[in-house]
């Protein structure tokens, strides 16, 4: 997986919101790494992405995360705000059943 640092830098927003799948089968879209959005943002953004992780950071598919990093970019792709978000762990026990 790339870098947060430098996808974030490349990022540009799309029309709708948008799974990011980096390797696995076409059958992973549903269960992707990331998300982007063209939403505006809280901090004054055009877009965001949410960069699924572990309790460790690391990146997850979204099915397993715990935790989730939102990226927020102006019109040139720089960054305007980052949120880390905690995703409450009785949720996901609850969906998978």
């Amino acid at each position: 997986m790339t870098d947060p640092e430098h996808a974030a830098a490349r990022h540009q927003p799309t029309p709708d919101t948008v799974a990011i799948d980096v390797g696995g089968s076409d059958g992973d879209r549903d269960d992707p790494f990331a998300e982007s959005d063209d939403e505006p943002t809280p901090n004054g953004g055009v877009g965001s992405v949410i960069y699924y992780q572990d309790a460790d950071g690391q990146p997850v598919r979204k099915s397993r995360a715990v935790r989730g990093e939102i990226v927020e970019f102006n019109a040139g792709g720089g960054q305007v705000g980052r949120t880390v978000v905690t995703f409450r762990t009785e949720d996901k026990a609850a969906d998978a059943e």
